[in-house]
């Protein structure tokens, strides 16, 4: 009974689903615009982010209480990533990875992280989409390479991002840049708001049956802010699912075939009270002990730590501390992370 519930006596933790461009701790983002204003960007466009970034956010209170507020919906909440993906280019990710992946290390005691991200969006945007696509290539070599921190020896695997407001031309080509460099790419993703899925599931399914069909792992935001977002016409082809805390809360009879496919749920909770999803945690707590009775794996992960103040270890104290889960409860989540990654 003891062996069941102990933990590693050395602290080793997983994320599987945080996102890049809400990875970036504001204090090292602000350090990075005010390190040397506009000058400090390698390219026109980032200059000029910059500078509106400091006209907008002219000290480092001012942007962390902008990241940190409480947003009213989902599609409130996912603006914040506007601010930080103009800022990622290649020329970049080497300072911003390296203080993700130390932070992962030093404060998380995180071995494994899974970050994913849309390469597109950290294009110029003052091309045209054929050579935004075709700089994609550049902007996953560059994340790869600074992914490369052997000081903090931090197992750091990519997911590319489909995304729900780009065009199909732009989905199309990120799967295939995910295919070709299966050397980079561990598996693929939908992110974006949620009702353009749900009006674009023919491009997107066909998406995922082409990743299924060449064995490419994939995991999907589904079922997050409502059940109308749950679309079980992916299960098939997922091995994941980030949130889906509506298909345990609006439909649990769907929780059978999540146990016999082994689909693993991300579950971020944090997230849901920022985005205004849930009022407070109650709902969550109610999720867990239904994935609990299906026997369906789940795992705790961040999402956007920058955002909503938590990083990996303050997810697993506030589950705890709120009854999402116990302290067994913590082990499992704490396996099944290493368990499902891609």
């Amino acid at each position: 009974m003891i062996e069941a519930g102990r933990i590693n006596a050395a602290p080793d933790f997983a994320d599987l689903h945080r996102h890049l461009g809400g990875a970036v701790h504001p204090k090292v983002l602000f350090g990075y615009l005010a390190a040397d204003g506009p000058d400090a960007g390698v390219s026109a466009q980032e200059r000029d982010s910059i500078r509106k970034l400091l006209g907008r956010f002219p000290t480092y209170a001012d942007l962390k209480r902008h990241f940190a507020t409480r947003q009213p919906t989902l599609v409130d909440y996912l603006e914040l990533h506007k601010l930080v993906e103009p800022l990622q280019t290649p020329g970049a990710m080497a300072y911003f990875l390296y203080r993700i992946i130390r932070g992962a290390r030093i404060f998380e005691q995180t071995s494994l992280l899974e970050l994913r991200f849309c390469p597109y969006l950290r294009t110029d945007p003052s091309l045209d989409t054929a050579d935004r696509i075709a700089a994609m290539e550049a902007v996953l070599e560059a994340i790869a390479a600074a992914t490369k921190v052997p000081a903090y020896a931090v197992d750091v695997r990519l997911l590319l991002c489909l995304h729900t407001a780009l065009p199909d031309a732009v989905n199309d080509a990120t799967l295939d840049l995910a295919l070709r460099r299966r050397d980079l790419v561990r598996g693929i993703d939908v992110a974006g708001p949620e009702s353009p899925l749900r009006d674009r599931l023919d491009h997107f399914l066909g998406l995922y049956r082409r990743a299924a069909d060449a064995f490419l792992p994939a995991t999907a935001h589904l079922g997050e802010s409502s059940p109308e977002y749950i679309h079980p016409e992916f299960f098939p082809f997922l091995r994941r699912i980030g949130h889906g805390v509506q298909i345990a809360l609006h439909f649990p009879e769907l929780l059978t075939e999540l146990r016999e496919r082994g689909i693993c749920i991300e579950l971020c909770p944090s997230t849901y009270v920022q985005t205004g999803t849930f009022a407070d945690l109650a709902p969550v707590r109610e999720v867990t002990r239904r994935l609990d009775d299906a026997g369906v794996d789940y795992c705790l992960g961040t999402d956007n730590p920058a955002f909503n103040g938590r990083y990996l270890q303050a997810e697993h104290e506030i589950a705890l501390d709120n009854d999402l889960i116990d302290f067994r409860g913590l082990v499992r989540c704490q396996r099944n992370a290493f368990k499902h990654a891609f």
